[in-house]
């Protein structure tokens, strides 16, 4: 089965009417603009040169202690969280159309989630 016919079946299989789904997915997505957003709106300021060469504190732990590192690191929470909602997508169309709608919902709530705790997870590397 080639690429277009596996959308023409999505299509037909109604799935873009599906107003939980499309809740899901769209709110996942959202999420994860927003991480982007949020990253790139703290740290890429009106004095460019300055906040480029920012560190800040990427991870906190008792045993450890403090992982300092420049700013751009922190990109890897939209970036994995990007790479997440692709490969989620991917399976909640496979499943769609194999009509296994529990295994569908479960992978859109997780998808979610995830997106949830990347957001957090930001918010609080920035700001603590």
């Amino acid at each position: 089965m080639s690429l277009e016919q596996t959308f023409q079946q999505i299509q037909k299989k109604k799935f873009w009417q599906d107003k939980e789904m499309l809740f899901l997915v769209g709110e996942s997505i959202f999420l994860n603009l927003m991480v982007w957003v949020y990253i790139l709106i703290n740290f890429l300021g009106a004095n460019k040169s300055i906040i480029l060469g920012r560190e800040i504190i990427l991870h906190r732990n008792i045993l450890i202690g403090e992982i300092i590192g420049f700013w751009p690191k922190l990109l890897i929470y939209p970036l994995l969280g990007l790479g997440i909602l692709l490969v989620n997508l991917f399976l909640i169309f496979y499943f769609y159309l194999r009509r296994q709608k529990k295994i569908v919902n479960l992978l859109a709530f997780g998808l979610l989630l995830v997106q949830v705790i990347f957001l957090f997870s930001v918010l609080l590397v920035i700001h603590f």
